[in-house]
């Protein structure tokens, strides 16, 4: 959340790549389809035969390579390359013929590959990739190879394999060098090593890491907004001790009929990415994502500058056509707009994921200060439906409509443009080459949909003094703990729903790992609505709370606690034991004078 001086706004931004986000709302385990090897068995001098191994990913029309089933042939090369006209071979029956791409659609190559009769087409990219990847000498793994004509997609029965331009060339060498002899490949299903990948494991710190900050930053802003209104009731019209810190005009409730309008925005997205999507979509799209990330960034920036010079929330510079603007927003605002410029035109590049994922987490942080849900009947409102649209576009649609291809796949996967969408996070799969270029991948809708409740529980556990509370808190509240249950981190809210976040995210991956319901991706709402807001559910129903959690009514009950130290005297609406179900275990500790 930007502070006051900063004069652009973000809600209207913010909400906009909000509904984006969710639109795109699944765990992806690979860059583009299943993994496929491809054995090469080269005979060399004196009849001696080594096996070389290249790596090659499925794309998602005609026939997919299962568990332990090969396809075995000879390697031809089409003629002409690109498969954009009549083969002319003929001698094709029954073997593996290698494509280039270019001058045709994907699925017009597939059908004349089997059409000549060839078993599986195994198509190389005609280009090496952007100059980042020459710079770097790490091209893109694979082509995205999306069913640009549904009907011949509807209509291709053999596998395809998509191959960068170097495994392609590879291919070549070998075929040259092979003087006539058939060169036999062996296509199989790529086989995970047994144990747990460093990519999973490194996306899941990544993901539970920004949900803690966000929801404790949160909080935190929620904490210093309740001190001000505290001094404004006293009479004491100080300025705030952070002054960088979020005025409460800029926060933005989430109501019923809001969660309602996010899924449907984020469908309306999906939909027109979908139909849409070109480079000219593309680049809108990355320009948006680029200047809020730079604001969410400046932001972060920003605040961690005046947390370690307090010196700079007081210090001002007059800014010509703006105004005066805090110095430590000056010091980020270049550092930040750096970085997505860099990343922007370095994307490609074998590192830019990790500047895709610092810019991502920024812009996740400054959506958990700005965006919240004010009850828990909002989170059971925004959460299932949120459920029901992952769930929908994963599984339902593609056997209602769409031939069996998922519209949030082929969106995931850039649409053919062999572009990656920048709504995600993603860490290299550290179990492969690293010129394939797989990544694991997690949709921002991911981490921000069940944050928002976490960070609910964040505030809710300030209001009501629950254990888990870190000292961010403990100078504006009274340290008392409700039911003698003292430093306990289990007797919070906010504690259990990071478990149960990280617990619904391990699941995910499990899900991943042993292929549930197909390999396509999975929808990770599946499995974190229901730990998170069943966690949060359950724990309410048996301490008492569900109905002032139901109502958002809990800081009512921080006045009860948090004046009874200060000697004030209490004031305002208090709900009576009889509102509450089973409130007497949780009012047990209210002062006597109630």
């Amino acid at each position: 959340m930007l502070n006051k001086k900063i004069p652009v706004k973000m809600t209207p931004v913010l909400c906009l790549i909000f509904s984006y986000a969710i639109s795109m709302t699944q765990a992806v385990d690979v860059c583009s389809g299943p993994l496929i090897v491809l054995t090469l068995h080269v005979i060399k001098e004196k009849g001696f035969k080594k096996d070389v191994v290249l790596y090659g990913a499925s794309s998602f029309f005609g026939s997919f390579l299962v568990s332990n089933e090969t396809i075995s042939s000879g390697l031809l090369v089409a003629s002409p390359s690109t498969a954009c006209s009549v083969l002319q071979s003929k001698s094709s029956s029954g073997v593996i013929m290698l494509v280039e791409r270019g001058a045709c659609a994907f699925t017009e190559k597939a059908v004349r590959v089997q059409a000549s009769g060839a078993k599986a087409m195994l198509l190389y990219d005609n280009e090496p990739g952007a100059m980042a990847m020459l710079l770097y000498d790490n091209e893109p793994g694979c082509v995205n190879m999306a069913a640009e004509n549904l009907a011949e997609a509807e209509s291709i029965s053999i596998v395809s394999v998509s191959l960068s331009q170097r495994t392609g060339k590879q291919l070549l060498q070998y075929i040259e060098q092979s003087e006539g002899s058939p060169v036999m490949v062996t296509l199989s299903p790529y086989q995970a090593p047994p144990g747990v990948d460093g990519s999973a494991v490194l996306l899941w710190l990544l993901a539970v890491g920004t949900l803690l900050a966000g929801s404790l930053w949160s909080g935190h802003d929620y904490a210093v907004c309740r001190k001000q209104q505290q001094q404004g009731r006293e009479g004491h019209h100080q300025q705030a001790s952070a002054s960088h810190d979020p005025h409460p005009s800029e926060v933005v409730d989430i109501t019923p009929a809001a969660a309602f309008a996010f899924v449907i925005a984020a469908s309306a997205m999906l939909l027109a990415i979908f139909f849409f999507f070109n480079k000219a979509f593309f680049y809108i799209l990355l320009t948006l994502f680029c200047f809020a990330s730079t604001q969410a960034m400046t932001s972060v920036l920003a605040s961690i500058a005046c947390h370690c010079v307090p010196a700079l929330t007081r210090h001002e510079i007059q800014v010509p056509l703006v105004g005066k603007c805090l110095s430590s927003v000056l010091l980020a605002l270049p550092l930040a707009a750096g970085l997505s410029l860099v990343w922007a035109i370095m994307r490609h590049a074998a590192w830019a994921w990790i500047l895709q994922d610092i810019l991502g987490i920024s812009l996740m942080l400054l959506i958990f200060r700005t965006l919240q849900i004010s009850s828990l009947k909002v989170a059971c409102i925004l959460l299932p439906l949120a459920f029901l649209y992952d769930v929908f576009w994963v599984f339902i649609q593609p056997r209602i409509f769409g031939g069996g291809k998922s519209v949030m796949v082929e969106v995931a996967e850039g649409g053919g443009l062999n572009e990656s969408l920048p709504m995600l996070l993603r860490v290299p799969y550290f179990g492969l080459p690293s010129e394939f270029g797989a990544y694991s991948m997690l949709g921002f809708g991911d981490v921000i949909l069940p944050g928002l409740l976490v960070a609910y529980m964040r505030r809710v556990d300030l209001d009501l003094h629950l254990a888990a509370s870190p000292s961010l808190s403990s100078a504006i509240f009274s340290s008392k703990s409700r039911g003698g249950c003292n430093s306990v981190p289990w007797c919070s809210y906010w504690f259990p729903a990071c478990v149960a976040y990280g617990t619904g995210l391990t699941i995910t991956y499990a899900a991943l790992y042993f292929s549930w319901f197909g390999d396509q991706g999975q929808p990770a709402l599946l499995y974190l609505v229901p730990s998170t807001l069943g966690t949060v559910l359950v724990l309410g129903f048996l301490r008492g709370d569900l109905r002032i959690l139901w109502d958002g009514n809990t800081a009512q009950y921080s006045k009860v606690w948090g004046d009874e130290e200060s000697g004030d005297e209490v004031v305002g609406n208090i709900p009576q034991p009889s509102s509450r179900v089973g409130g007497g275990a949780v009012l047990s500790s209210v002062p006597s004078a109630l």
